[in-house]
């Protein structure tokens, strides 16, 4: 039986992905996922800019509604890179258009004036808008997406440490082998 060394020097390597496992499925739930909340982000922001029974939407309508389109770039972006880290590659490419979209469209709004008779039909876009009502679900997503990538490249780093994931322990004491075996032995030992 052949034991690799695990001098610190030396970090055991983890394989890359099996080929036999498909990264296809991985890749259409982050892009399918990706695109409904482009739509929904599309959606609640058209929805608040909509001219209802004549109504001119004002200033803050159009910002509200930039922002949350163009807040929806973070958590699709976080979405790409939780599929990069699933093995995805070439169908991320899917996401160009979904945050292009969201990205093109926040912009467009952000810029519109709003209705000449608002007060402030000009108003600057601030800091506040971009946690705007409509942007709550964006901020909540890239928040959970955040948490799950720091879990998983947490996981990654500890399983590099050893093939089981742990420094061998000596039963008796709990504590780390004092003899070093499988520690720092040789390169490989039969």
């Amino acid at each position: 039986m052949l034991v690799p060394d695990f001098t610190p020097d030396r970090p055991v390597e983890i394989p890359p992905q099996d080929p036999s496992k498909p990264a296809w499925p991985v890749t259409l739930l982050v892009v399918v996922c990706a695109y409904l909340l482009a739509a929904w982000n599309l959606y609640g922001a058209m929805i608040s800019v909509a001219p209802f029974f004549g109504d001119q939407p004002s200033r803050d309508d159009y910002i509200q509604g930039g922002m949350a389109a163009l807040t929806a770039v973070v958590p699709c972006v976080l979405l790409a890179l939780a599929g990069w880290m699933a093995g995805s590659r070439w169908g991320l490419a899917l996401f160009c258009l979904p945050a292009g979209v969201l990205a093109l469209f926040g912009m467009s709004m952000v810029a519109d004036d709003g209705d000449p008779s608002d007060p402030e039909p000009t108003r600057a876009v601030q800091a506040a808008d971009l946690f705007d009502d409509l942007t709550h679900l964006n901020w909540i997503v890239a928040g959970g997406l955040a948490v799950v990538i720091v879990g998983v490249v947490w996981t990654r780093r500890d399983s590099r440490r050893s093939p089981r994931g742990r420094l061998p322990r000596d039963d008796a004491t709990g504590s780390a082998l004092a003899s070093g075996v499988g520690v720092t032995g040789p390169r490989l030992r039969g």
